[in-house]
């Protein structure tokens, strides 16, 4: 779909990535559950071009389409992202939570500052979470 377009841009100056982003980003928040998966499945091909538009869907007022932001969020493991997933663990929906937490996991050690840093400033009561994500960052074989 891109491949044999690369390096051309629209008539508003936009790489064919960014203009694919952006219709994709459009089908994310479809009511369509399969047209929002197979939107999910290009974003997380496109990869870091996508991250920067997921971002900002991950504090969209509907749920499935944070849901599906945090998703794709965590199977790109865009080291710039985990600062988006981190506040991503104070969504009031723990579908959302979990998402954000799973990508923060698979980041590993890449994902520590940007948790060190939210972590200061969070509430107390999500401690057991903290200490449940350190740990499985810092030594997943044991989480």
């Amino acid at each position: 779909m891109i491949a044999h377009v690369k390096g051309q841009e629209d008539r508003r100056g936009r790489s064919p990535e960014e203009t694919a982003v952006e219709a994709l980003m459009l089908a994310l928040a479809s009511r369509n559950g399969v047209a929002r998966r197979r939107a999910r499945e290009w974003l997380v091909a496109l990869g870091s071009v996508a991250a920067r538009h997921l971002a900002k869907a991950l504090t969209d007022d509907r749920e499935y389409v944070r849901w599906e932001a945090a998703n794709a969020l965590a199977d790109i493991r865009d080291t710039e992202s985990a600062v988006d997933l981190v506040k991503s663990l104070e969504d009031p929906e723990f579908d959302i939570r979990w998402l954000a937490a799973e990508g923060l996991i698979a980041r590993r050690r890449d994902s520590l500052k940007a948790l060190i840093a939210r972590w200061n400033t969070m509430p107390i009561p999500s401690g057991s979470a903290r200490a449940r994500i350190t740990c499985c960052v810092l030594w997943p074989n044991k989480g």
